[in-house]
């Protein structure tokens, strides 16, 4: 799999990430990704990204403003 911004080759790997609802945050940690072994461009197969909202819909009624989760 090529970069789709300078062509490098994409490496699987883990991320953390920060998702933002406003007036609050969901940190997620380990994350799997393909990121770029050039520039550190970063993205998400399909199934990680349903798994993601999967997960971001549970915090909907969460009080706090900072969650950390892993995925």
């Amino acid at each position: 799999m090529k970069c789709f911004f300078c062509g490098g080759e994409m490496l699987d790997s883990y991320k953390n990430d920060m998702f933002d609802f406003g007036d609050r945050f969901v940190i997620t940690k380990n994350i799997p990704c393909h990121k770029c072994s050039q520039c550190g461009e970063t993205s998400y197969d399909i199934s990680v990204v349903k798994r993601l909202e999967d997960m971001m819909s549970g915090y909907d009624a969460v009080s706090d403003q900072v969650t950390v989760t892993e995925y």
